[in-house]
């Protein structure tokens, strides 16, 4: 896979919750989601990117095809905001199991 681009940028929806944090999710993988009970969007940030890196890397593993990211544009929130979230997928490869992961 060394001639394999693993950056990857899919858009995540942070939604603003009652509390103060984010329930924050990537709508074109489903069960790839995490939250923040702060406001630290930083933190978000680096939340999503870490459990759409293990998603991803488990995919391939598996072998399973990667969906491709959905527009941002087409993207709508009431709650929130959406972005993107880039990763670097080979960094998250043979780390593990997302199951062994708490999200």
């Amino acid at each position: 896979m060394a001639d394999r681009n693993l950056n990857m940028a899919f858009p995540f929806i942070f939604h603003k919750e009652d509390d103060g944090g984010y329930f924050i999710e990537c709508p074109d993988i489903d069960g790839v989601y995490t939250g923040i009970d702060e406001d630290d969007i930083a933190y978000g940030i680096s939340m999503a990117e870490e459990v759409l890196g293990m998603t991803l890397a488990d995919m391939l593993e598996k072998g399973e095809t990667i969906p491709k990211p959905g527009n941002i544009k087409d993207i709508g929130c009431d709650d929130g905001f959406v972005t993107l979230v880039m990763v670097d997928v080979e960094k998250y490869q043979n780390k593990g199991s997302i199951s062994h992961t708490t999200i």
